[in-house]
């Protein structure tokens, strides 16, 4: 019985040990062989640990809840700095009349785009504005320079030649008609002018109806017309023609999409041609083109819409004419070569003097020939046509 009441009580004291060391913990760092002064340090820097973490905790808390201001940004040193903002030029682009991207002349926005890939700009286009004007005539400086004299004696003697009167008619445009300021101007216009400059002649130029330029000229009232006027294969009397200026001949048109080789395939029966009633392009179509059927317009203007409707396979008209208006609409063009018959069309546009004038009538057609090998005449016809009308 002493044996068991000392086992009881040695166990109670072990369980009252165990049950203090689960309610008072064990010293952080301790263990079985530390010694007391290695408890005793281990558990101040365990104290200090937790301090300091508390301290960071409460650092991070007190941050969390401040709101940062720029001079906080500014004065402190720990502060957190903003991301690099570069600044991209992109520049800005607006459409054309054409809808093509154009890029705008001036300044160019700035994009804040840090990480992001510069946008590649839209292709430059040229900007090209397309508008209908009235072709506008060559000025050569030389036109209105002082008259020389025709012979050397005449030029011993001081004497000088008058201006050269020149008369058209001005309502046949392109070749001549009269621009905003009043003055005559086009085709025909440009070549009289190059020929005065080339003669060293003073050239004044008038407006007179058609029907009052053969009668002025023949009366001494004028002394040159420059009104495409068709050679005729009969000279008429009274006057002199130069050699052509221009050809007077006959050309089709069709649209692009016809898909008509050459004109040999109109002849195909059943072709349908437009043509302007009572010129002498229908004459030479019936005379030409028996086999086709003919549809007759008013006018050559309608006959060449007919063609840019799809109506008829082709047209035939004067080959200056349809030059002109295949420049200006991109729905056509030519088929073939233009067509010379002295029959139906005359030799060509002259230019027109008085039946004495045999001199000026050499020198203006010596002067034509120069112009139209050193490439004037194409130059000046370019201005007005999409072709040669030589």
């Amino acid at each position: 019985m002493r044996w068991l009441l000392l086992i009881n009580l040695l166990a109670v004291v072990l369980l009252s040990g165990a049950v203090a060391i689960v309610i008072e913990g064990t010293p952080v760092g301790t263990g079985p062989h530390s010694t007391p002064a290695e408890a005793s340090g281990d558990i101040n820097h365990g104290v200090e640990s937790v301090q300091e973490r508390a301290s960071a905790d409460e650092s991070i808390t007190a941050s969390q809840n401040d709101v940062l201001r720029p001079a906080d940004l500014t004065n402190s040193p720990t502060a957190i700095s903003e991301p690099e903002t570069h600044e991209v030029e992109v520049p800005t682009y607006v459409e054309d009349d054409h809808g093509e991207p154009t890029a705008l002349d001036g300044d160019v926005g700035l994009v804040a785009a840090p990480d992001a890939p510069i946008p590649l700009p839209a292709p430059r286009t040229i900007e090209t504005e397309t508008v209908a004007v009235e072709p506008t005539a060559i000025e050569p400086a030389a036109v209105e320079e002082p008259a020389l004299a025709e012979t050397a004696d005449e030029q011993d003697a001081g004497e000088t030649l008058a201006p050269l009167v020149v008369a058209t008619e001005g309502a046949f445009a392109p070749f001549n008609y009269v621009d905003g300021g009043g003055k005559p101007t086009g085709f025909d216009i440009d070549v009289a002018k190059e020929l005065c400059r080339r003669l060293e002649r003073q050239c004044v130029f008038e407006v007179r109806p058609w029907s009052d330029l053969m009668p002025s000229l023949r009366g001494g009232d004028i002394d040159l017309i420059a009104a495409s006027m068709q050679i005729p294969s009969t000279k008429p009397q009274g006057v002199l023609f130069t050699n052509p200026y221009y050809g007077s001949r006959g050309r089709f048109v069709t649209s692009k999409g016809a898909g008509i080789a050459g004109p040999g395939l109109l002849r195909v029966a059943g072709s349908q041609i437009a043509v302007q009633e009572g010129s002498v392009h229908e004459a030479y179509l019936q005379n030409q083109y028996a086999e086709v059927s003919l549809v007759k317009t008013r006018s050559l203007s309608e006959a060449l819409q007919h063609v840019a409707e799809g109506k008829v396979e082709a047209a035939f008209g004067d080959n200056a004419a349809m030059l002109r208006w295949i420049k200006e609409e991109g729905c056509c063009t030519t088929l073939g070569n233009p067509i010379t018959d002295g029959t139906f069309f005359g030799e060509g546009i002259g230019l027109v003097v008085q039946e004495d004038e045999r001199g000026l009538v050499d020198a203006l057609n010596a002067q034509l020939q120069e112009m139209l090998e050193d490439g004037t005449s194409a130059r000046l016809s370019d201005r007005y046509f999409s072709g040669s009308i030589f």
